[in-house]
């Protein structure tokens, strides 16, 4: 299978919003809206083709919704709210897209630095959902497009992985990869967590 970068294959992204979703089943309707549109708003900001994204994003939501909600009585209501909350996120982000289009480069890349930031923080933390190596080439895209950051972005970049550790519920998905691999670095008197960011980081280095 050809290896992709994270937003070049929105399967990617959706198995994403999926753990999102599952992670919050249980909250109840007004703490459970707040934490989903707060993550999922930070994909929408960042996504290539925001427009299309937010459309499968929403479409999808409207399909399965029901069995991302914990049984709330008013999950109709609470659903039809982050639906709205997401189309917002979508207006905020042409919004800033225009507003970016009218600063100088050097203004609209510390700001663009800022956002990509954020959403590689949530990514990072979601991580072992997706292959390792779409979160490598995502974060490797991320290191490359800013020749105007010094070189010392590669470290922060790597601290970032070090800070943002997986959810440790997550990582049971990590067990599909090779044995080898899991023999190498998890073990029983390790942080698991630790071991997954240790792996990821060796696989960005492989990458650059």
């Amino acid at each position: 299978m050809l290896e992709t970068a994270f937003f070049d294959n929105d399967e990617f992204c959706m198995l994403m919003v999926h753990a999102i979703c599952r992670r919050h089943r249980h909250l109840e309707s007004a703490a459970q809206r707040k934490a989903l549109v707060g993550e999922l708003r930070l994909i929408i900001y960042v996504h290539p083709r925001p427009e299309s994204f937010t459309i499968l994003l929403t479409e999808t939501l409207s399909r399965q919704g029901r069995k991302y909600l914990s049984d709330q009585d008013d999950w109709q209501s609470n659903l039809a709210k982050i639906i709205s909350a997401l189309n917002n996120a979508l207006f905020v982000r042409t919004t800033t897209d225009e507003i970016h289009s009218t600063l100088s480069e050097e203004d609209r890349c510390i700001s663009q630095f800022q956002t990509d930031g954020r959403f590689m923080e949530l990514l990072l933390r979601y991580a072992p959902v997706v292959p390792p190596a779409c979160i490598a080439l995502q974060l490797v895209r991320y290191i490359n497009v800013y020749p105007a950051i010094p070189h010392s972005i590669t470290a922060a970049v790597v601290t970032m992985i070090f800070r943002n550790l997986p959810h440790l519920e997550l990582l049971d998905d990590s067990l599909m990869m090779e044995p080898a691999i899991r023999d190498e670095y998890f073990t029983p008197d390790t942080d698991p967590r630790l071991s997954y960011a240790l792996f990821l980081a060796d696989t960005l280095y492989s990458y650059l």
